[in-house]
């Protein structure tokens, strides 16, 4: 089967190897041409007069320009209000700077190092559910979505956004947290009240469960409890899968030396 083009991607890295490598790694992933450029003011040029970007993604501590204007500028011109906007870096970058970069208007926190593969693979889910909102990398990132994407919510209520920042924040703790907890990091995260995000979240979760048919919706704990289980035991089920994929690849390589 065929992948979908993601569109037009614009790639701003200082480093010129890891620029050409990302570049054919997503041309041999779909066919998606990158415009790569080394330094950031040449491509704010081609971004105030090109007609729609789909993708941006920037190495940002290598900018020749600040970050949080190249943001608010980009933001305003027409080629990029509804592009997609990942910023690479450090994991070491402080948080509430991460933060402000994606209240500023970036989509995703990628953390380097990384490889071509998963930056796709967070492309990927950026580009097929674009209203929703995650913060930083976890492990649980892929199955979040899925389970976000599996259930009817509507997808244009505010408190959808917040939810999958909410899924993060209660699957990164060690023990079942108190959702008031959650609600104050995800506030924090994007910058509004925590009464916010938490009445959001509730309304989110009551029509929910109208468009499942539930007489009563449940609780915000309780749902993100299931949920959150359910996460779990998906995340599980994948690894025993590639770590049984990888002894069968593992025992046909020796077979096959055998066989020699």
């Amino acid at each position: 089967m065929k992948r979908s083009s993601f569109g037009t991607i614009v790639l701003i890295n200082s480093r010129a190897l890891q620029l050409n490598s990302l570049k054919n790694a997503f041309k041999n992933y779909n066919g998606s041409d990158c415009i790569a450029f080394e330094w950031a003011s040449e491509a704010m040029r081609f971004l105030h007069q090109a007609a729609k970007i789909d993708l941006v993604i920037v190495e940002w501590l290598g900018m020749d320009v600040d970050v949080f204007d190249f943001l608010e500028q980009i933001r305003s011109w027409a080629s990029c209000v509804n592009s997609r906007i990942i910023l690479c870096g450090p994991s070491n970058t402080k948080a509430e700077i991460r933060a402000n970069l994606l209240s500023k208007g970036a989509d995703y926190y990628m953390i380097e190092p990384y490889e071509a593969e998963k930056l796709i693979e967070r492309v990927e889910m950026l580009m097929t559910n674009s209203q929703t909102q995650l913060f930083g990398n976890t492990i649980w990132d892929a199955q979040i979505l899925h389970e976000m994407q599996a259930q009817p919510f509507c997808r244009s209520e505010t408190g959808y956004r917040y939810i999958a920042a909410c899924l993060q924040q209660w699957l990164t703790c060690e023990d079942i947290p108190q959702m008031q907890t959650v609600f104050n990091r995800v506030a924090e995260q994007v910058h509004i009240s925590t009464k916010g995000v938490e009445s959001g979240v509730t309304r989110a979760l009551r029509n929910l469960a109208k468009a499942q048919g539930l007489k009563k919706a449940p609780t915000c704990k309780e749902w993100f409890s299931d949920t959150a289980h359910r996460i779990r035991f998906a995340y599980e089920e994948k690894g025993r899968e590639e770590d049984h994929a990888e002894q069968e690849r593992q025992r046909e390589c020796i077979q096959s030396k055998t066989d020699q």
